[in-house]
Parts: C-alpha cells; sequence; structure tokens
C-alpha cells in the first residue's frame, strides 16, 4: 500500500518492528588508492537502523549478510531502486490522531500504528500520552483481528454468490440449448409427417 503523504510503501507483515533504510556510500578504497596514485572510492551499501520511538540509540553501518537475510524484501527493494517497504498501517490512516500528533509520531521515528503497539514502556515516556495511545493501538490491532476473521468470511460468502450466479446462468443456456434441439426435432417430425399426406385427399 502507497502511501502519497510520507512517500512510503506500507506492507503488512508485522514481524519485526525495526526499520533499515539502505542507502550506498563513497568509500575510499586506501589499496587501490596506493596502487593508482589517486583517490579511488568504492561505492558501499550502508544500512540505517530505526527502532520506533528511538531517536538516539540509531546503529549506522556497513550492509552484511543478516542485514539481508533479516529484511530480504526492503533489502531487493533497494537493489531494484524501489522505495523500501515499511510493515504494517500508515500512522495517518489511525482515525484517532490528529495532523499534529501524526507528525509527533513521525518525529519519533514511528509509522504504523504496530509500531505504536510495540513501543517498550521505556519509549513510552518520550511524549505525552504515548502509553494511553500504545493501549490504545493494541486494542485497535486485536480488533482489526477480529474484523479480519468477519472481512474473510464476507469475502467467502461473495466469491459463492459469484459462483452459484455463474452456474444459474450456465444452467439457463443448456436447458435453452436442449429446448431448441427438442423444438428442431419435433418440427422435423411435423414436416416428415406432412409430407406422408396424400396430395388429393
Amino acid at each position: 500500500m502507497y502511501d502519497a503523504e510520507t512517500g512510503m510503501e506500507f506492507t503488512f507483515d508485522n514481524k519485526d518492528t525495526c526499520r533499515p533504510l539502505f542507502r550506498m556510500e563513497a568509500k575510499q578504497n586506501k589499496a587501490k588508492t596506493i596502487t593508482e596514485g589517486r583517490p579511488i572510492f568504492d561505492q558501499v551499501p550502508f544500512v540505517t537502523i530505526i527502532s520506533p520511538g528511538d531517536t538516539k540509540n540509531v546503529p549506522d553501518t556497513k550492509v552484511l549478510d543478516e542485514h539481508r537475510q533479516r529484511w530480504p524484501r526492503q533489502w531487493e527493494a533497494f537493489q531494484k531502486g524501489l522505495e523500501q517497504p515499511i510493515n504494517g498501517t500508515p500512522i495517518n490512516q489511525w482515525p484517532i490522531l490528529n495532523n499534529a500528533q501524526v507528525k509527533e509520531m513521525q518525529a519519533l521515528n514511528i509509522y504504523t500504528i504496530e509500531e505504536v503497539a510495540s513501543l517498550s514502556d521505556g519509549d513510552t515516556q518520550q511524549a505525552t500520552g504515548l502509553m494511553t495511545l500504545k493501549q490504545q493501538a493494541i486494542a485497535h490491532l486485536s480488533s482489526s483481528k477480529d474484523d479480519g476473521v468477519i472481512y474473510e468470511a464476507l469475502d467467502k460468502v461473495e466469491k459463492l454468490t459469484e459462483q452459484m450466479t455463474a452456474l444459474v446462468e450456465e444452467n439457463k443456456t443448456l436447458r435453452n440449448a436442449v429446448e431448441n434441439v427438442s423444438r428442431t426435432k419435433r418440427k422435423k417430425k411435423i414436416d416428415v409427417s406432412a409430407d406422408d399426406i396424400p396430395s388429393g385427399s
């Protein structure tokens, strides 16, 4: 799901609360610089790891295999030059927040309702009312799961209804075809009988 307001891509997979931001950095290659006698730089992938609610501890490091394995979808998007997806429901889609609160959340690196729900008790001390919002987010996600079951059932009913409609239409078509064949046979019988009547009678 693309959010035009933030320009971010959101997906619905809540396994990891940390969010990677992959990028390329130009790093000097000392060995090549010595060999060539001039500064030589290599493009090296780096990652900034953002934890919702934590603006102080933001690791920034060279990309390792563990980063690629931990966030395969984001890594693939980065390699393809696409926007790196964020897991969850965009915070600005949560009706209980006004625009100012949304901006406050984003300033704390919180971009999804799931990230609010996963905040540690320490992180909730950073802003007034954040603990209450965390509890509301947990309740919202819990009720959303129930809604998901309902939507899944409704989807199944809709598909069954479509199948029933298709079967009714198919049945009508077959009945019409049988009636047409039956009419044709009756007409042929009548035509044959008429030919058998003597012309002088």
